[in-house]
């Protein structure tokens, strides 16, 4: 399952020509305060960055998806499923992580 990650500092973020793009599959995006980026608004984190509509429009605009100081970069994982991972970031470089199971 393919999903999409910021793998530089400063955060997940999307242009506006992508933000225009994503509107249009019915997600809710909201301008910043500045004109070079705007902010997806999801309920489940997992669909909205392995959803292939999104990676399709990510990989068509490649550099030009790319918000403020983000750089948005495709990953493969051996997953099927938006659960059983979770995204885990560092001053807005993220990977992505198997979820581990405890028991009592």
């Amino acid at each position: 399952m393919k999903v999409v990650i910021n793998k530089c500092y400063g955060g997940f973020s999307l242009s506006t020509i992508a933000g225009k793009k994503i509107k249009k599959l019915g997600y809710e995006v909201f301008d910043s305060d500045s004109t070079d980026w705007v902010h997806v608004q999801v309920n489940n984190e997992n669909a909205f960055r392995s959803d292939p509509r999104v990676i399709k429009i990510i990989e068509k605009l490649g550099k030009k998806a790319n918000g403020r100081f983000a750089d948005l970069k495709i990953v493969d994982i051996p997953f099927d499923s938006t659960e059983g991972w979770f995204i885990d970031e560092y001053d807005g470089i993220e990977h992505i992580e198997p979820e581990h199971q405890t028991w009592g």
